[in-house]
């Protein structure tokens, strides 16, 4: 079930890429994911997703908001102006 789910969020990254959004990955709840043991390497799965900005937030906490808005800040700033995409 795991490589299906995977290979499907894949193509949609693709999608997302290849119509020149600008696209980042959210790990909300890593406090959670903390507190059971889970590790998460933003760096390295950044690259692993070429090179696509990896935040991570406790959104009820306020954790990774700061960094999150800057990162949006900074994404429609560099935004080309474009008409409106849909995916299909």
């Amino acid at each position: 079930h795991y490589p299906l789910r995977r290979q499907r969020q894949m193509c949609i990254r693709d999608r997302i890429k290849e119509i020149g959004m600008p696209m980042m990955l959210l790990l909300n709840k890593i406090d959670l994911s903390e507190r059971k043991g889970y590790q998460v390497d933003p760096r390295a799965l950044s690259q692993q997703l070429d090179d696509i900005p990896v935040l991570e937030t406790a959104a009820l906490k306020g954790k990774g908001l700061r960094a999150l808005k800057e990162a949006m800040i900074h994404f429609h700033k560099n935004q080309e102006a474009r008409p409106h995409e849909v995916l299909p």
